[in-house]
């Protein structure tokens, strides 16, 4: 916390003083979003909060701009939002498209709660330096209300635009607008859709019209056909349908008993119309504790991705190869015993990078070398062989970008 809180002053100021650049570069950017979110999973779990995404099929895989400043944004949203929703509450977070022409997409990113909400009044206060929508939100909350103030201010500097909606007590929805350039060469990618899935239907039982919208535009990108299902009513519709489609797996949000759905029943329900069992249960580890045993066969995390999806659809079909992060968990194993170069002049931060690098990822303490300036990376690494570089963007002598570039022209096996 006391980080962050560093970490928000030094931006607020930066802007302030006009100091304050942006990285702009080419990134995909769905892979970034999912992963943005993904980090707020757990926190939403804590709360029994239902966290929600749903990214834009017509979004490119591949943008310009400063990804680092769009997670931040996104970061202090979805921290507002998970921190004013009360238990059992409702999170939705929408990647969209709101426009395009042949240079640029104008991206629209909107965090909707149904949290405590807000009064015209606390709203009008909202994108101001230190202030919070009331006295009463420091005490209870915490925060130092600048936050909101420095989202606005990036917001600007990236040339989009910020505002909010909001009903006291019912909830409220946070936006913004941003231009993002495409790259001078746009990568041709087609989706390739896993071994297996083309052409199959697929049944979603959810709620949650987030979840679903997101769920349909993955699978009709991979020419897999869906329909939805919000309840028992409606599931009961397609199970009781004459004729109809034969659906090849059935996706249930857990969330769905809420809605009169039997979860015990689905598998069974589901065997004596399709004739199989391919059912999919979307819940998070604390909630498949509780589910019957019928259901423990293929499971995908509340917070749905991409990845993620077409794997769980894979194992209910039998069809699933081993999945990549098995191999990603053998490389940060054997990385343990790797050298770290780390540039970085500021004490504070160094002993948080040294903490998070030994303690949290395992690297060991005595292959980590800390350098306060950037002539001196050079130097280091003419004598030492490091398998990584770790740069702050913003050293003191303003040596961060051309000795970056130095470095990856001179040491291209280098991370």
């Amino acid at each position: 916390v006391a980080m962050r809180t560093l970490n928000d002053i030094l931006d607020h100021s930066k802007l302030e003083a006009g100091q304050l650049d942006l990285r702009i570069g080419s990134y995909r950017i769905r892979d970034d979003l999912e992963k943005n979110l993904e980090m707020f999973a757990p926190r939403a779990h804590q709360k029994q909060i239902d966290l929600a995404m749903h990214i834009d099929g017509q979004i490119p895989e591949v943008v310009e701009g400063d990804s680092f400043r769009v997670g931040q944004i996104i970061t202090n949203f979805l921290t507002n939002a998970i921190k004013f929703t009360p238990e059992g509450g409702e999170v939705s977070v929408r990647f969209l498209k709101e426009s395009e022409d042949t240079t640029s997409i104008g991206l629209r990113i909107e965090v909707e709660d149904t949290g405590v909400g807000l009064t015209p009044k606390e709203q009008a206060k909202l994108f101001q330096a230190y202030q919070q929508a009331d006295s009463s939100v420091a005490a209870t909350y915490g925060g130092t209300g600048l936050g909101l103030s420095i989202v606005k201010n990036l917001v600007q500097k990236m040339g989009g635009k910020v505002g909010v909606t909001s009903t006291k007590g019912k909830g409220s929805t946070f936006w913004i607008t941003l231009p993002l350039e495409k790259p001078d060469i746009i990568e041709k990618e087609t989706a390739t859709t896993p071994p297996g899935l083309e052409g199959k239907n697929i049944l979603i039982v959810t709620p949650n019209a987030t979840k679903a919208q997101n769920i349909q535009t993955i699978l009709t990108g991979h020419h897999i056909r869906v329909d939805v299902a919000s309840g028992n009513d409606a599931l009961g519709g397609f199970l009781g349908q004459e004729g109809g489609p034969h659906y090849d797996v059935v996706v249930v949000d857990c969330r769905a008993r809420d809605h009169g759905v039997v979860l015990g029943m689905v598998p069974d329900a589901v065997h004596a119309k399709w004739g199989h069992r391919n059912v999919v249960m979307m819940a998070t580890r604390s909630q498949r504790k509780g589910l019957p045993l019928a259901l423990d066969q293929s499971f995908l995390p509340e917070l749905v991705t991409r990845g993620r999806l077409l794997y769980s659809l894979q194992t209910a079909l039998g069809i699933a190869t081993a999945p990549a992060k098995v191999q990603k968990k053998i490389v940060i194993q054997q990385a343990s015993a790797a050298k770290i170069l780390v540039a970085e002049d500021d004490q504070v931060q160094q002993a948080l990078l040294r903490s998070q690098l030994t303690k949290q990822l395992g690297y060991q303490d005595g292959n980590i070398v800390f350098v306060e300036r950037g002539d001196l990376v050079a130097d280091q690494l003419a004598r030492t062989r490091f398998d990584l570089v770790i740069m702050d963007g913003h050293l003191k002598d303003g040596s961060s970008l051309p000795v970056c570039e130095q470095v990856r022209s001179r040491w291209t096996d280098l991370s």
